[in-house]
């Protein structure tokens, strides 16, 4: 070890070089993943040109009712996403005109049923559509998804929705209509409507969402003690990530639901309880809620679901809940990492335990003295080498942990401390000078960047059958249709290379 004398003002300055969770500029995703994405585009493409119903232009056309709209409207997102096609494109004009023939008098893009999930689905597909007939479609529906949101401006009279003030679970919320209550995938699509749309951030709706989100989010407190979730579900809870609803249906209220049901979580408070489990497709969901509300990086809500994204960090399945609805989470997922607009995701790997010695030194009274660490052994005798260092005041007693906390290895990535269990000192001298050194450990957590680009393309890569379609892994929420699991897979791709 080596010891640098340094003012203190500079060891203050370098304990804010680099917060955890906000990760440094990243490479662009590599040439090698582009080329393989296009190639899978071109192939999705194609194969859903096969699949156009020729008598209506739409896709998945049940041959009696009801219709779902969305359906073929993610397939036309998809589409219109790649250059080169547009409204021109003979599929394209078919499609849209299928859209077009399902909005009612109320403005909604539907038949029958699902009204907000159709609607929003489509606005969010003629959003890339630049003609005179796709805004008057838009400006007619725009109002009635707002009209759709739990609140005090809701639609009167409609199963799927109810005048309610800020006190109710249900307000900021929106639901299917079915099961008579809100839920955070509908919310979700809703706001991704709103914003494809061009609909302002500071508009009454994202401001209303935003009481839905955080009564879903499993964050009881932020680090200052603020109360962000103040439903007694979740009570203690530090999970950062997203459940499904506020209640499970209308007879329920405020009961909670999560579709990965319940874990045993260590509370703030140290006890261990039962709690809703968060998960991934609703906490990617969430999480790009909250972008497209334009709350700050540093926001404790965004910091919270984003940790919670680190460390759950994964393409194997639907965080939590296993294949259920594993193609819905890859386009969450890729929806709201390209919002968030960094490359790389610094993931939080198992805790190991490190042991340091600092070897000798001298301090005298009133004088701190900066030890840096050059290197720290784990239990398996890996060298893990440092860049920032620990301080040693007045009789070699530690004065500060702000210098290694939050900072860097040399190799670029970051850690997060775990636990600080103690150190131990062999030294001499009287109260005016001592030598000695000190051995300590500490545990943490080392970050692992992740493209998740690359990471994306190569899991639906083998996914993809030759045809261009994807292989149905699970038939829970409609996965089991072709057509939907391919759209998708399109825009998901579309925003890896985005």
């Amino acid at each position: 070890m080596r010891l640098t004398l340094r003012p203190l003002s500079m060891i203050a300055a370098a304990a804010g070089f680099a917060l955890l969770g906000v990760a440094p500029t990243a490479q662009a995703i590599d040439e090698e993943h582009y080329r393989k994405a296009r190639q899978m585009i071109e192939k999705s493409i194609d194969y859903l040109r096969t699949q156009q119903d020729a008598e209506s232009g739409g896709w998945s056309v049940p041959e009696q009712g009801p219709n779902i709209p969305a359906i073929s409207a993610l397939v036309l997102n998809g589409m219109l996403m790649e250059p080169g096609i547009d409204h021109t494109d003979p599929t394209v004009a078919s499609g849209l005109k299928y859209l077009y023939s399902f909005q009612q008098d109320d403005g909604g893009i539907y038949d029958v049923i699902l009204a907000n999930y159709n609607t929003a689905i489509t606005v969010s597909a003629l959003a890339h559509v630049n003609t005179a007939e796709a805004g008057e479609a838009i400006q007619r529906a725009i109002p009635f998804l707002k009209r759709l949101q739990w609140s005090e401006d809701a639609i009167p009279g409609r199963e799927d929705t109810a005048i309610v003030d800020r006190s109710h679970p249900f307000y900021g919320g929106v639901g299917y209509g079915g099961s008579g209550r809100p839920d955070n995938s509908n919310l979700n699509l809703m706001l991704q409507a709103l914003h494809d749309a061009g609909v302002d951030c500071e508009d009454p709706a994202f401001q209303r969402a935003l009481v839905f989100l955080q009564r879903t989010q499993m964050l009881h407190k932020d680090e200052n003690g603020n109360v962000i979730n103040d439903m007694p579900y979740a009570e203690g809870s530090h999970q950062g990530g997203f459940i499904y609803a506020t209640s499970p249906d209308q007879d329920n209220v405020g009961a909670g639901e999560s579709k990965a049901g319940m874990i045993e979580e260590t509370l703030s408070d140290g006890t261990v309880e039962s709690r809703f489990r968060a998960y991934g497709s609703v906490t990617y969901a969430g999480f790009k809620s909250y972008i497209y509300a334009d709350l700050d990086r540093d926001d404790p809500r965004v910091q919270a679901a984003y940790d919670w994204i680190r460390e759950n960090y994964t393409l194997e399945e639907n965080p939590g809940i296993g294949s259920d609805g594993y193609y819905y989470f890859l386009i969450m997922m890729s929806r709201a990492l390209d919002a968030w607009g960094l490359d790389q995701i610094g993931t939080l790997g198992i805790p190991v335990e490190l042991t340091f010695s600092t070897g000798e030194y001298t301090v005298r009274e009133g004088e701190q003295i900066e030890v840096a660490l050059d290197t720290g052994v784990d239990a398996n005798g890996v060298e893990y080498t440092f860049d920032r260092p620990i301080v040693f005041g007045t009789l070699g007693r530690v004065e500060s942990s702000l210098t290694f906390q939050n900072a860097k290895l040399a190799d670029g990535r970051l850690y997060e401390i775990v636990e600080i269990p103690g150190h131990t000192s062999q030294s001499e001298g009287d109260e005016t000078a001592k030598s000695g050194s000190e051995t300590f450990k500490m545990v943490i957590r080392l970050e692992d960047r992740r493209d998740w680009a690359n990471d994306l393309i190569d899991k639906l890569a083998e996914l993809q059958n030759e045809d261009g379609s994807f292989r149905s892994i699970d038939d829970r929420w409609m996965e089991d249709n072709p057509v939907l699991i391919t759209a998708y897979s399109l825009i998901a791709l579309q925003h890896a290379i985005n």
